[in-house]
């Protein structure tokens, strides 16, 4: 699988899950996810990050990081089935 393929399939899970809705990738190896707070009942895209590595693993890098308010970072090199 390439690159693209990995983007659109994390890209196309991601926009079906409740509260999360996708900043499509342009060539890079991660894609900005828009968190809603409200929906998720999280403070911000910290606590958002936290709680989903605490209860499922699951780490991604707070927005908040690059000052960006309330979207995560995801990288999707890995392969399909991680996915």
């Amino acid at each position: 699988k390439t690159l693209g393929d990995q983007a659109e399939l994390l890209c196309r899970r991601l926009n079906e899950c409740h509260g999360l809705e996708v900043v499509l990738p342009q060539g890079a190896m991660y894609a900005m996810v828009r968190v809603s707070t409200d929906l998720l009942d999280v403070a911000n895209d910290k606590e958002f990050s936290r709680l989903l590595l605490q209860e499922e693993n699951v780490f991604v890098l707070p927005g908040s990081a690059f000052g960006m308010s309330n979207v995560v970072r995801v990288v999707f090199c890995l392969p399909p089935p991680v996915l």
